[in-house]
């Protein structure tokens, strides 16, 4: 495998990315970069590009559809998460991952408008990406533990291998109490929790497009964030 340049938007500058080179064993190589995009495809040198996408305009959920006919999954999977999403089907994308032991199906939604207009960003600037992630999955993550970190007010939180949310930081005690005590319950106490999670992801999105109207500094996380690279 190709070595790899994981690649991230800077959370206060919209015209900053920032990148790092991985190597095959997913180890950081050198340090941190930050620059525009034109500026990350002169380091890129062939180099497999991974962009990871913001926490809070990423929804992670999993659906249960019976049968292993990926294409008929993928056809079905938008109208199944229809009544519990808040923006059209059609306006949005669609990732699903591996099944899971439980028969469940871990998927990964994302407005189409973001992957369009990212894809348009790194191909004018000759950067030729091969997977698109939720940096979510890139927190690094143990057993059943859940592992949480807070940038500029807002939390990301990441539950399982293929699961976590986004919220905005004041939100995130309250968010953790319900995790504990709703997600071992019933399916109808699940489904609730899931509806707190995009809510909350809601008041995540409109926080951070704030963050972004003011210039601040950033802390650099990305050096930890190596786990994603076992999932690829």
């Amino acid at each position: 495998m190709r070595n790899t340049l994981l690649l991230r938007k800077d959370s206060t500058d919209a015209d900053s990315w920032r990148w790092l080179r991985l190597d095959n064993d997913g180890q950081a190589q050198g340090s941190i970069h930050a620059g525009s995009l034109l500026d990350a495809a002169g380091e890129a040198g062939g180099q497999r590009v991974v962009v990871l996408a913001p926490g809070e305009d990423c929804l992670l959920t999993r659906v249960n559809i019976p049968g292993r006919s990926r294409q008929k999954l993928l056809r079905a999977v938008p109208y199944v998460l229809e009544e519990q999403l808040s923006e059209e089907v059609d306006k949005l994308h669609f990732a699903v991952g591996t099944a899971m032991d439980e028969g469940e199906w871990p998927v990964a939604v994302i407005e189409k408008s973001y992957m369009d207009s990212l894809l348009a960003a790194t191909t004018a600037a000759g950067l030729d990406v091969q997977q698109v992630i939720p940096e979510i999955l890139a927190i690094p993550y143990a057993g059943n533990e859940t592992s949480v970190l807070v940038e500029n007010d807002i939390a990301l939180v990441r539950t399982g291998s293929v699961s976590g949310y986004a919220a905005d930081s004041d939100n995130l005690g309250m968010l953790l109490a319900l995790q504990k005590k709703l997600r071992s319950g019933t399916t109808e106490n699940q489904q609730l929790f899931e509806k707190t999670i995009q809510l909350a992801q809601q008041t995540a999105q409109k926080h951070a497009f704030q963050q972004r109207q003011t210039v601040m500094q950033t802390d650099d996380w990305l050096s930890d964030a190596l786990s994603f690279a076992g999932n690829p």
